[in-house]
């Protein structure tokens, strides 16, 4: 069986960039990104077909468990709701592994304005007044939780676990 692990956290946080240089250390692992799904429904910008991008998304990280292949799935998440969903959808992981992805909020919000699927100012915002940092109260179905900070954009990404 294979594991998964659910990077998440606010658009432009680094979350892209870290799960890239994940998978470089990791080859065992497959990187499904949903941005890559936008693109091949809608092209960078347009926010449409949200159906048929997130069916198909989700049918890749079934596949990939099928094929008893690890994973590390890139998407927003931003709430404990939405992170429990990947657990319930996709029982057929042996591991399930929650990374969160942070930087400070004027980082994250300038490379919003930077990648190929930005975000619109008004729901960019939206977002990050609704993110709840992951806690193991409130995340408790995840096998570890482990918070990832992208340090001011230099490339290194400083790893915590929320036990220390």
């Amino acid at each position: 069986m294979g594991n998964l692990i659910l990077c998440c956290g606010l658009s432009g946080s680094g979350k892209t960039t870290f799960c890239k240089k994940f998978i470089k250390e990791h080859p065992d692992y497959i990187h499904l990104n949903v941005d890559d799904f936008y693109r091949t429904y809608n092209g960078a910008q347009v926010h449409e077909n949200e159906f048929e991008v997130w069916i198909s998304y989700f049918n890749a990280i079934h596949s990939a468990a099928l094929r008893e292949k690890n994973v590390i799935v890139d998407t927003n998440a931003l709430d404990a709701i939405d992170r429990a969903q990947f657990v319930r959808w996709f029982p057929e992981f042996e591991h399930h592994y929650l990374y969160w992805l942070w930087t400070d909020c004027w980082t994250a919000h300038a490379n919003n304005q930077n990648r190929d699927r930005v975000i619109p100012e008004e729901q960019w915002w939206e977002m990050y007044h609704s993110v709840y940092t992951p806690d193991l109260c409130s995340d408790q179905e995840w096998d570890k939780i482990v918070y990832i900070e992208n340090v001011k954009n230099t490339g290194r990404y400083k790893i915590t676990h929320p036990e220390e």
